[in-house]
């Protein structure tokens, strides 16, 4: 059955409860203290099928100012509002604070209900309706029907009040992204244990799964769930949802929380915003504290204004929001935000970013295109801003944003080009101060150009230079495609004299130190025309020849003892020791207590 979620709303005493219970026969002030005050204090919920298959599930909000912040929370996820003024006091403080709410959240349809018309004169009743027309001027429930009602003993206005609600559309779920569960309210089953409700939002959740509860990063099952009662294999966006959660001690649990597939979404302190300051509302100073409301989420936060001063009355400006918890919020997420002290409503808007980065004073001119650009719906500034720090992959699905993945991060267009480009500007500067140098290492190519990249997401960006034929690899080098050494005729003459003096030495080599210039020595290492043992060089035919040599001992003899190297080299200890832990190194021979064997 279709579900179409309706809020109730209106000041305190006008009717809220009472027309709810003649309309579906229950009674939602269910505590001993809401019996008492006659108000009421927690969310209620019920339901009402109608003759047309729409199902219209009611979320009984409370009136009073000091309970604000629990009808934001009733409010949020709402597809239209049930207004209620009485008809004996007409439009009252929190009938307009209510208004302002609602349409701040982004409600789009709703019924105007006249309450208590039993207990008013015509006089008063016409006074009620131009004062509630007045009041909605400008707002979604300008032109909405006003219908009279009165719930006493002879209830008036309720066959009118369901025409109606069959007549409200119904609104479309974002079925979109991980499931969401903002918790309104917790309590203890006897036999089920802890029990959480709320109004579903985005992707649907099954029974049985494994679930999270954030920004504490609690784990548990959802044991059961149920949907008005009635228990159901999965809940799905704009449903009213129970969940007995298994795992999770309901101590634990509290309203505020959201629920979701385990790690679907990140906690977040850090909010980009599109707001909207009520006309009547106070000045308030660039970061000025205030009270974020969204949802069942409820946190104190920082404000600073990104074009401006301050907040300014009936203007709507660009913030962002830290908070002084972590909360869990979506693009597009609506809030409200309430003064500290004394409490008021501001205003309130939408999620830009909610895992946006601390914008500075200094950098307020430079945020603001961007940030524009966005509510203007570019989506793809939310990741080009990021540069080459780039996003989780995660939160660019968030966003609804595509990328270039490298390992586990997404980046621009514009950032992949410019961290390229700064590859080959560093790989030709190289070769320009190194022009004897093969190359650079891998490793001090990362380190000296695209620090912040992993080590993974380097290795990606390079394959794709190197395929394109952009770079070249040469055994440990990375090298430009069109490098190559050219040596003039003072090098030629030094690198000849070097491979004589390491012919001369043979297998004892040649101090490294006085062979000459050190460019060309470690261009002759580079190449493999020379090889460097500890401080000594040597030319690689002499030490295949030593190898060859050694084999022909070992087909002979298990075991060489020091001595027996010394014969066959005719090398003091002085020259033999590095040669034998070369051979060590490089797996042609191993230690067996004094001697060695060929490995």
């Amino acid at each position: 059955m279709s579900t179409l979620i309706i809020g109730t709303a209106g000041h305190i005493d006008h009717g809220k409860t009472s027309l709810v219970r003649h309309l579906t026969g229950v009674d939602l002030d269910q505590s001993p203290e809401e019996k008492q005050r006659g108000i009421t204090i927690s969310l209620g919920f019920t339901h009402l099928d109608l003759e047309n298959g729409k199902r219209v599930a009611f979320v009984d909000v409370r009136g009073h100012e000091k309970l604000i912040r629990t009808m934001i929370a009733g409010a949020t996820g709402i597809d239209a509002v049930l207004l209620c003024v009485s008809a004996v006091e007409g439009v009252m403080p929190q009938t307009r604070e209510h208004l302002s709410i609602l349409h701040l959240l982004g409600v789009k349809h709703g019924i105007i209900a006249m309450t208590m018309t039993d207990l008013a004169d015509p006089d008063l009743i016409e006074l009620a309706e131009l004062d509630i027309e007045e009041a909605c001027l400008n707002t979604f429930l300008e032109g909405a029907p006003i219908i009279k009602t009165a719930s006493g003993p002879k209830p008036i206005g309720q066959a009118d009040l369901i025409d109606a609600l069959m007549k409200i559309p119904f609104a479309i779920h974002d079925s979109t992204g991980p499931f969401r569960l903002p918790i309104d309210r917790v309590f203890l089953q006897k036999g089920f244990g802890a029990i959480v409700t709320g109004t579903a939002r985005n992707g649907t959740v099954e029974k049985g799964v494994e679930i999270e509860v954030v920004p504490e990063g609690l784990h548990g099952r959802a044991r059961t769930i149920q949907v008005h009662n009635a228990e159901v294999s999965s809940a799905s966006p704009g449903q009213r949802v129970a969940v007995n959660i298994a795992g999770i001690h309901h101590d634990e649990l509290k309203r505020g929380s959201v629920i979701m597939p385990k790690g679907a979404i990140t906690p977040t302190s850090i909010l980009d915003c599109s707001y909207s300051h009520l006309a009547d509302s106070p000045e308030i100073e660039d970061g000025a504290r205030v009270r974020f409301l969204s949802g069942s989420t409820e946190a104190l936060a920082r404000i600073t204004v990104i074009d401006g001063t301050s907040l300014q009355g009936g203007k709507k400006q660009i913030i962002q929001l830290r908070t002084e918890k972590k909360v869990v919020l979506l693009p597009n997420d609506r809030f409200i935000l309430r003064r500290e002290s004394p409490l008021q409503t501001l205003g309130g808007g939408k999620i830009i970013d909610p895992w946006s980065r601390r914008i500075r004073q200094k950098n307020k001119d430079s945020a603001l295109p961007p940030l524009r650009a966005i509510i203007n719906g570019d989506n793809g500034q939310l990741l080009s801003r990021r540069g080459r720090e780039g996003a989780k992959v995660s939160t660019c699905n968030h966003w609804g944003v595509k990328g270039d993945n490298l390992d586990d991060r997404c980046y621009s267009p514009e950032a992949i080009v410019a961290m390229r480009r700064d590859l080959l500007q560093e790989m030709n500067k190289w070769h320009q101060i190194n022009p004897l140098k093969l190359g650079i290492s891998s490793k001090a190519l990362h380190q000296r150009t695209v620090p912040r990249l992993s080590s993974k997401a380097f290795e990606i960006l390079m394959a794709q230079l190197i395929h394109e034929n952009k770079l070249e690899q040469k055994g440990p080098w990375i090298q430009a495609v069109d490098f190559d050494i050219s040596l003039n005729d003072d090098q030629r003459k030094m690198v000849k004299e070097i491979r004589e003096k390491c012919r001369k030495g043979k297998w004892q080599g040649a101090e490294l130190s006085e062979l000459g210039e050190q460019s060309i020595i470690q261009y002759l290492i580079d190449t493999g025309e020379i090889t460097r043992i500890q401080s000594m060089a040597f030319l690689p035919v002499y030490l295949e020849d030593l190898k060859t040599k050694l084999r022909i001992f070992f087909e002979k003899n298990e075991l060489m003892e020091p001595s027996d190297f010394k014969t066959i080299t005719q090398l003091s200890r002085k020259f033999a020791i590095p040669l034998l832990e070369w051979l060590d190194q490089q797996g042609f021979t191993q230690r067996k207590g004094n001697g060695r064997t060929l490995r």
